[in-house]
C-alpha cells in the first residue's frame, strides 16, 4: 500500500510524463541506449537492481474476500435477504398453522362433549 506521500509523489510524476511527445532519439538519448548495441553488462545489473525484473507479478488473490464479495456485494445480497424473510415467513405459517389446528381441534372436541 502506498503512503500518501508516495501517491502524490507518482501521481506528479504520471502528470510530467512526456515520453509519448519526444522523438526516438531523444528517448534513446536520455536512457543511454544505442540500438545496435542495447545494454551492456554493467547497465542491465544496475537497472535490475535498481528497477527489479522485467516481469508482470500476479496480485495476491485473497480468496476469502472474493467469497465475501459476491455473496454480500450486489445482487447476492438481495437474494440472501429475500431467502432468509421466505424461511421465516414459511417457518411461522407452519408453526402458526400447527397452533390454529390445534386449537380447532380442542374447539371440536368441545362442541362434540357438549352434545351439539
Amino acid at each position: 500500500m502506498l503512503t500518501l506521500n508516495e501517491t502524490v509523489f507518482h501521481s506528479q510524476e504520471l502528470a510530467s510524463l512526456e515520453w509519448h511527445t519526444i522523438s526516438v532519439a531523444s528517448v534513446l538519448e536520455r536512457l543511454s541506449v544505442s540500438p545496435p548495441a542495447g545494454l551492456d553488462d554493467s547497465q542491465v545489473v544496475r537497472r535490475r537492481t535498481t528497477y527489479g525484473l522485467n516481469k508482470i507479478t500476479p496480485s495476491p488473490s485473497n480468496a476469502f474476500k472474493k467469497i465475501m464479495e459476491w455473496i454480500f456485494g450486489g445482487f447476492g445480497s438481495l437474494l440472501l435477504v429475500a431467502s432468509l424473510v421466505c424461511f421465516i415467513a414459511w417457518y411461522e405459517s407452519e408453526h402458526s398453522l400447527y397452533l390454529f389446528n390445534s386449537f380447532l381441534c380442542q374447539e371440536t372436541s368441545r362442541k362434540s362433549t357438549r352434545g351439539f
